[in-house]
């Protein structure tokens, strides 16, 4: 009797035992428990087999179930392809092999350019189908972001964040929200302006906000770095001896035009960002700003020049004073 009670105990143990088994491979097959915010990107090497994958994951720390993983596949027939992929911790087996084996393009690229204005990154993720109008007019609207990030501070009031979207490539989730997109370009200006130069911009003489502004007028008028810094020293001078600025770029801004000259009316138009009207920098910046520009905003090229313009194939013509600069234009703007 004590040896059938034994066997039986023994039988149930094993029996209870393979049902706990099953249960856990279920689980992590068809269940998991995702942790969707802690997904990592792994790239899958061309001719990784099945236990190659397995060892990448592991060492990653996104698959817990190894020996469950290659059993699904050696079940299923599953394959994996080469690519990029997102995989969140706790993933379920079956979902991971639906993952590797659709071979999904997990990431895109964004890119900001130099002297562009919200606006034109707007239109471009909008024209991709990244975003959407009311989504991105949301996010760059957001009232919370000053509170997350403190650089926004010196931010006038109804000012928004042109200026501080940081022109750069770069690689995101092509599920990426346009809150995550405006985040992504806020923390690169963060690093890239904030932190990497904020020594230089408190012995500049400027704010922040008027370093950024200066550097967005630059990159609006002219192109090549070395006018930049000769043109940030215009603004230099200009100012310290409260002469008006008259950047026709400042005026486009305004008008939504591109012309490379502005019209009369145009320059009457009344706003804070005509520096035909107005005197000193205008409220805000009028495009995102590269390094070249921010650059050229912190080390102006000290020259004796009061008035530039840019001929029709970019050059750039210096004059030091307002008769040489009517003559310039005579000659360049025919």
């Amino acid at each position: 009797m004590l040896l059938i009670r034994i066997v039986a105990a023994v039988i149930l143990f094993l029996i209870l035992f393979g049902v706990v088994v099953i249960a856990r491979g279920a689980w992590v097959v068809f269940v998991g428990n995702r942790y969707r915010d802690q997904a990592a990107v792994v790239d899958i090497p061309d001719g990784a087999t099945v236990r190659d994958v397995r060892d990448l994951l592991v060492n990653a720390k996104l698959l817990s179930a190894p020996r469950w993983f290659l059993l699904y596949g050696k079940v299923t027939d599953g394959v994996v392809h080469a690519g990029r992929f997102a995989i969140a911790p706790g993933t379920p087996i079956r979902e991971l092999y639906r993952i590797l084996t659709e071979g999904e393009d997990v990431e895109v690229e964004v890119t900001m350019i130099e002297g562009w204005t919200l606006q034109d990154f707007q239109d471009h993720l909008v024209s991709r189908e990244l975003v959407t109008e009311a989504d991105m007019r949301s996010a760059l609207s957001d009232p919370s972001l000053k509170a997350r990030y403190s650089f926004l501070e010196g931010v006038p009031n109804g000012v928004d964040l042109e200026g501080y979207l940081f022109p750069e490539t770069y690689r995101m989730f092509n599920n990426a929200s346009a809150v995550d997109i405006v985040g992504r370009l806020l923390r690169e200006f963060e690093t890239r302006v904030v932190q990497a130069r904020g020594e230089e911009i408190e012995n500049s003489g400027y704010t922040l906000h008027e370093v950024v502004t200066i550097g967005s007028m630059l990159e609006r008028e002219v192109q090549r770095p070395e006018d930049m810094a000769m043109v940030s020293d215009v603004i230099r001078k200009r100012l310290k001896a409260d002469m008006p600025l008259q950047f026709d770029a400042t005026v486009n801004y305004v008008t939504g035009k591109s012309d490379p000259g502005v019209t009369l009316a145009d320059t009457q138009v009344d706003s804070p960002y005509n520096t035909y009207k107005y005197p000193g920098l205008p409220i805000g910046p009028i495009s995102n700003p590269g390094d070249a520009a921010i650059e050229a905003a912190l080390n102006p090229q000290e020259n004796p020049y009061f008035y530039y313009l840019t001929t029709p194939d970019g050059t750039v013509v210096y004059a030091r004073t307002n008769e040489e600069h009517a003559l310039n234009k005579a000659r360049y703007l025919k």
